[in-house]
């Protein structure tokens, strides 16, 4: 220390970069006399503190966040931050969970001198059940992926140095190795069933949205995960349709793209608009009226959400307006704020109503297939699940809906129709389909069916075999133990 200006971390550095600090403890055979842990003869196999194991989640997946200093992370925003544990607020009648369950310091102790030791269950159901640890374990699987390709010896290799900081033994590389083998027959067997298409025969579909294609960020590129986002191109095809009518200029109404598996629905991204206070996150993407997209009598609308939560006022999914301004819409498919019911509301011969409504509450954060038609004098409602039918109405509608000299058309929201300020949705939109006509019943069942075949499957919480192999790694004791 003297000769280094008794600098303490020069100490520290000497220590942990020394060989015997390196060193492993071994492992004796039952019988044998156990080494006694004194001087460097052996070191007492010790478990990582909450925030050792919180940062070593994040540094295997390549994601740790290493600035120093800022504002604490509130711990309603733990799973979403990268930054390391000691930047996590501290509150003293709710701990961040990953430190209350590794036995962290708690507001039921004014000083802890020296930490416990438990082991429990729900710390291993943590490592393997939380978000925070699973969108880890996927980060670590395409991290390997990324540098080792699709070669199952090097994709062993390197998730051993990276989770341990060592190569695997034989018996542990062909144990991994026909784990990784088993699951990718597996994945390969489930991936077989064709893709869904839709072809539209109708010739009435102007409007199609995917989050899956065309989402451009505010740099005018293909947006990547929590992207805002400034347009969504219209994927219909036509000669007189507009490819890139949807947008959103202002940063406070810009919704997000989400393209973690985790956050999307069937395996696919989703658009997320949050129906905050206007002017802060109140999100809406608008496009100005088009000719193609004008109604008179009759229109389908498909649409895939996920509610989540109250949303500002009522929760326009899709809204097309007639004028402009503080004038009525010519349509909307949207949930009520007052009693959380899907209503499709429009305009008959220029007057405004809810034109029919489901019986019940649509639930949050359940993924819905909607099917909106209004052929004939017939108008319908119909709301899928994974489970099955959640709703399905009919009533008699005549009558012919008034354009007017056409308004914008909106999704997630709406700013010009009814008050100079509008409604917000609250939610996840993967896709909408809008058509100026009420299509045949054949092209109602091949919508569905392409619709629910989509999205409503289990493909988002399907992990793939490195995944898995990933997954398991961070909940092996030699991850949070150390040696």
């Amino acid at each position: 220390m003297i000769e280094n200006n008794w600098s303490t971390k020069h100490i520290h550095r000497l220590i942990t970069t020394s060989q015997t600090w390196k060193q492993r403890i071994a492992t004796y055979e039952q019988g044998r006399t156990p080494v006694e842990p004194t001087l460097l003869t052996g070191w007492p196999r010790r478990r990582l503190e909450a925030e050792a194991i919180r940062d070593s989640l994040l540094v295997v997946s390549g994601e740790l966040d290493r600035s120093i200093g800022g504002i604490s992370i509130p711990v309603s925003e733990e799973s979403q931050s990268t930054r390391r544990g000691m930047y996590l607020f501290q509150e003293r009648d709710k701990p961040p969970q990953l430190q209350s369950l590794f036995d962290g310091p708690t507001a039921l102790s004014e000083a802890c001198l020296q930490r416990q030791v438990s082991t429990s269950p729900l710390q291993s159901l943590y490592l393997l059940n939380n978000r925070f640890a699973q969108d880890r374990s996927l980060t670590l699987a395409a991290r390997i992926q990324s540098a080792a390709g699709e070669d199952k010896h090097k994709q062993i290799q390197l998730a051993f140095q990276l989770a341990f900081g060592r190569s695997p033994d034989q018996q542990e590389f062909e144990t991994s190795l026909k784990f990784l083998n088993h699951f990718d027959s597996m994945e390969a067997n489930s991936t077989l069933q064709q893709k869904p298409t839709f072809k539209d025969s109708s010739d009435s579909l102007t409007l199609w949205l995917k989050a899956d294609v065309g989402v451009k960020n505010a740099a005018g590129e293909t947006a990547t995960n929590n992207d805002s986002v400034t347009h969504w191109q219209d994927q219909a095809i036509g000669d007189d349709q507009p490819q890139e009518i949807l947008g959103q200029e202002a940063p406070a109404l810009q919704p997000q793209f989400l393209s973690k598996r985790l956050d999307g629905m069937g395996g696919l991204p989703v658009i997320r608009f949050r129906g905050g206070k206007f002017g802060e996150a109140d999100h809406v993407l608008e496009a100005p009226d088009h000719d193609s997209l004008h109604l008179t009598n009759g229109f389908t609308i498909g649409a895939v959400v996920r509610f989540r939560g109250k949303g500002n006022r009522n929760e326009p999914i899709i809204l097309k307006a007639r004028n402009g301004g503080n004038d009525i819409a010519a349509v909307s498919l949207l949930r009520m704020a007052a009693d959380g019911k899907l209503a499709i509301s429009q305009n008959i011969d220029g007057h405004w109503g809810d034109r029919l409504k489901t019986d019940t509450a649509i639930p949050d954060d359940v993924p819905l297939v909607i099917l909106a038609r209004w052929k004939d004098e017939l108008l319908e409602l119909k709301v899928i699940t994974a489970d099955g039918i959640l709703a399905e109405h009919t009533v008699t509608l005549a009558g012919q809906i008034d354009p007017g000299v056409g308004g914008p058309i909106s999704i997630g929201g709406y700013s010009q129709a009814f008050s100079d300020e509008g409604e917000r949705m609250n939610g996840d939109i993967g896709e909408v389909m809008y058509f100026t006509q009420g299509i045949d019943d054949k092209q109602i069942s091949e919508l569905e069916h392409y619709l629910t075949t989509r999205w409503l499957n289990n493909s988002s919480n399907e992990l793939t075999a490195l995944e898995l192999f990933s997954q398991a790694l961070i909940n092996l004791n030699e991850f949070v133990y150390i040696e």
